[in-house]
């Protein structure tokens, strides 16, 4: 069920995939530990994979993907590979999926995207897997799939 929300202002830190998001946890770990001495702390228990094109150019290996995790802190330079991104909060079509493979996720992605382009135009060409990590009342993770307008 795709609806539409309000993405609120986000500022990520981010380091580009060596593949297409497979390399997510390594990247999270790299992000986590260098976090406090680029002068960032997390902003939420989150990680987005920011891809650039379609789920189904994503498939055949056209595009590039970064990982990411929202902060707080200063806009700064920072030195390669980490990349910082300011998300100015606007409406996204957001839609929960249920996959174990990134490859599943995707293809799921594919599938909502070709029947949401039958109904919305004006949308941008990338989307978004946010990864969230919940501890209350018990572990729990939950997978969305955020399309830009």
């Amino acid at each position: 069920m795709i609806e539409k929300a309000l993405l609120p202002n986000i500022r990520w830190l981010a380091l580009p995939s060596v593949g297409l998001g497979e390399d997510w946890v390594e990247k999270v770990l790299k992000i986590d530990h260098d976090l406090e001495s680029l002068g960032y702390e997390l902003a939420e228990e989150s990680v987005y994979l920011l891809y650039s094109h379609s789920a189904r150019e994503i498939l055949l290996e056209k595009g590039h993907c970064l990982i990411a995790r929202p902060v707080l802190g200063p806009k700064k330079m920072l030195e390669a590979p980490f990349l910082l991104k300011d998300w100015i909060a606007s409406e996204v079509w957001k839609a929960p999926l249920r996959g174990v493979t990134l490859e599943e996720l995707l293809g799921l992605v594919a599938h909502i995207d070709q029947k949401r382009e039958l109904k919305e135009k004006q949308l941008e060409r990338g989307f978004i897997l946010c990864i969230r990590r919940r501890l209350v009342p018990g572990l729990s993770v939950t997978i969305e799939v955020i399309f830009p307008e």
